[in-house]
């Protein structure tokens, strides 16, 4: 009886560290994926604003979307490589603080740089992964709850 209860401590010791570690290599690559996801989007919509500025069509303009907003204007300066940057933006619809990734690029047509600026909203990514949290500790939760009631009958 007493090697079978000092089994399953061991056992629910080694299954909830495991469990934990698998969950923030989770955490990690999802997080990853869902970054390079929303950078090749970023990318898509500038290539999409370069090709509108090399036609000439209205080339400043500002478009807002349910996801963020795409800024094209007409700057005086020089060319600066495309840069990324994590930043937060208040939402005037929610009154609050979202967190957003913002894509800086310049684009030189004839003699005139125009910056492209978009950014995109993370708050979706924000609440999976607070889903995501919770759903691997109600899990930890469960099978600690599970092997304590094992562990009572036995």
């Amino acid at each position: 009886m007493k090697l079978i209860t000092k089994t399953l401590w061991y056992y629910l010791l080694i299954s909830i560290s495991l469990i934990l570690i698998a969950g923030s290599f989770s955490f990690y690559f999802i997080k990853n994926e869902l970054n390079d996801e929303l950078t090749e989007r970023m990318n898509l919509d500038k290539a999409y604003e370069i090709r509108n500025i090399k036609r000439s069509l209205n080339p400043e303009k500002v478009i807002f979307n349910t996801d963020g907003f795409i800024k094209v204007e007409k700057v005086k300066g020089n060319y600066i490589p495309d840069f990324y940057k994590d930043t937060t933006l208040f939402d005037k619809y929610e009154f609050e603080e979202v967190g957003c990734k913002l894509l800086i690029s310049h684009i030189k047509k004839d003699k005139e740089v125009f910056r492209i600026t978009i950014a995109k909203n993370t708050k979706i990514t924000d609440e999976l992964f607070q889903n995501l949290i919770f759903a691997f500790g109600a899990i930890v939760i469960f099978i600690a709850f599970g092997f304590f009631i094992l562990n009572w009958l036995i």
